[in-house]
């Protein structure tokens, strides 16, 4: 099955589109990217493939996120959601393999595909927040946006509690793929917990944020709230109504 699924993947390789993903996703030497390699297919086409193969083995499962091509990595993981939301597979049959397979999930899009619907969900259902602590306070960038956008599911669901909590303390976080993240998952939590939720936690935290966390978690504040926390670190001028 393997085999099969390679050979039509390789089959739809698209060169032009190739280079723009190995921009987009910064490949070059130093950028966060790194070496990553692409074939040039498209998302909704990925997406389809993962509809089409979500019945297949843990086996080849494995041989496609251990792929040097970031498409087949990022079908892997669409796949293993699918068997998720799905029941096709036990629950931590699908969070074992995940977690034995973090090291693939190596891109912001990989991240984001998969980690609230995987890493997110466990959490919640199960109670269980060490992962997520874990991987916050990890060394590796990718584990700690993993540990961010884990937060999703709890937010969808008006639970922001332990979120904020994570979230405060990766405020200090000196890559900006982390900084994007963390105000993305602020602007969600205003929009799921309320506009006063994350009002409050945006200036008892001030002066940890990063222009460009304030800049993503305010974009649903009216014109001029958003003005005044985009302006500066002034609590006056914050609390001013």
């Amino acid at each position: 099955m393997y085999t099969k699924i390679l050979k039509e993947l390789l089959s739809l390789k698209n060169d032009e589109k190739r280079l723009i993903f190995e921009r987009f996703f910064k490949t070059k030497k130093g950028e966060y990217g790194e070496g990553d390699k692409f074939l040039g297919i498209d998302t909704p086409t990925l997406k389809n493939f993962a509809k089409k193969y979500k019945d297949i083995d843990f086996k080849t499962l494995e041989k496609l996120i251990s792929s040097k091509y970031h498409e087949i990595r990022f079908l892997s993981l669409n796949i293993i959601v699918l068997k998720y939301e799905n029941n096709i597979e036990d629950e931590k049959d699908i969070l074992d393999f995940y977690l034995r397979n973090m090291k693939y999930v190596n891109n912001w899009d990989l991240v984001d595909t998969s980690s609230y619907k995987i890493l997110g969900r466990y959490s919640f259902e199960n109670n269980d927040y060490s992962f997520i602590k874990k991987f916050s306070e990890s060394d590796n960038m990718w584990e700690r946006r993993v540990s961010v956008v884990s937060l999703y599911y709890f937010i969808k669901r008006k639970n922001c509690s332990f979120p904020l909590k994570v979230l405060k303390n990766l405020l200090k976080d000196e890559e900006d793929l982390l900084k994007k993240s963390i105000g993305w998952m602020l602007r969600e939590v205003g929009k799921n917990c309320g506009e006063e939720t994350l009002e409050k936690f945006l200036i008892e935290n001030y002066t940890k944020l990063a222009p460009i966390t304030v800049s993503y978690a305010t974009e649903r504040f009216s014109k001029e709230k958003r003005k005044r926390f985009l302006k500066g670190y002034n609590r006056k001028k914050l609390y001013k109504h």
